[in-house]
């Protein structure tokens, strides 16, 4: 079995989601952020089998193979990872969050959680 190093954060908001009888689908999103693409990959397929939207979180400037060089402590996921200050500038996007029933938000696990 193959193990992923990725986290998922459930958020659920109850709405309105029964009127006169009827169960009313609820509205999913797939949010994540994935510096590698494991995360993507994962989140792909969550949104997939959950018939959710997919949203992707992108850092202003991509990551390169260089960036993610782990076993370098002066590549930049190495100080991310060892600097809580540190984080990523990210893409401005627009998206209406507050549409959405259910959002399931993904991000690598390195080494650290929210």
């Amino acid at each position: 079995m193959c193990k992923m190093n990725v986290n998922l954060i459930h958020l659920f908001f109850v709405k309105n989601t029964y009127r006169k009888g009827l169960f009313i689908m609820s509205k999913k999103l797939v949010a994540f952020f994935s510096a590698s693409g494991t995360t993507k990959k994962v989140a792909q397929m969550i949104a997939e089998e959950a018939k959710a939207d997919l949203f992707e979180i992108e850092p202003k400037i991509p990551y390169t193979k260089a960036d993610l060089d782990w076993m370098n402590k002066k590549s930049r996921s190495s100080v991310e990872m060892s600097d809580k200050k540190y984080r990523p500038e990210i893409m401005e996007k627009e998206i209406d969050m507050s549409s959405y029933d259910e959002i399931l938000l993904g991000f690598p696990k390195m080494e650290y959680s929210l």
